[in-house]
């Protein structure tokens, strides 16, 4: 007969292979993705459908941004949202965008725009750091 700690231990057991085989059968297949070249990247970002669809604008009013209020836009893109939410903070806030490969485009849409609530830091710099450090800067 089996003692109760025999038991509980047999149960965590069985729930641990049920999570892992969970965990493997629900798990996305791995698929190779190669991100496009930048232009064309910012191109498939910034189409008017994915635009139409996405309502950036709906989601920076629900979100609730005031002047004054810092904002850290991990995977900044294109700046589709980033820049609404920039402007969303003037006066006296800030949006920290952090991309890879996007920032130039970043920061030089918002020189256009004249929107200078806007800082860009590249996620791979050795400098960069979330605590709006010397990371951030020109890209």
């Amino acid at each position: 007969m089996k003692s109760d700690a025999d038991r509980r231990s047999s149960a965590g057991i069985r729930i641990a292979v049920a999570c892992g085989l969970m965990a493997i059968m629900t798990a996305p297949a791995q698929v190779s993705y190669r991100q496009p070249a930048a232009p064309d990247y910012i191109k498939l970002l910034d189409d008017p459908h994915r635009i139409d669809c996405l309502k950036p604008a709906e989601i920076i009013r629900k979100i609730g941004l005031a002047p004054g209020n810092i904002v850290d836009d991990i995977g900044s893109g294109s700046g589709l949202f980033t820049r609404p939410m920039a402007r969303a903070v003037a006066p006296g806030g800030r949006v920290f965008a952090v991309d890879k490969d996007l920032l130039r485009h970043v920061a030089e849409t918002a020189a256009q725009e004249h929107i200078s609530s806007l800082s860009a830091a590249n996620s791979h710099s050795s400098a960069f750091s979330t605590s709006r450090g010397p990371g951030f800067g020109e890209p």
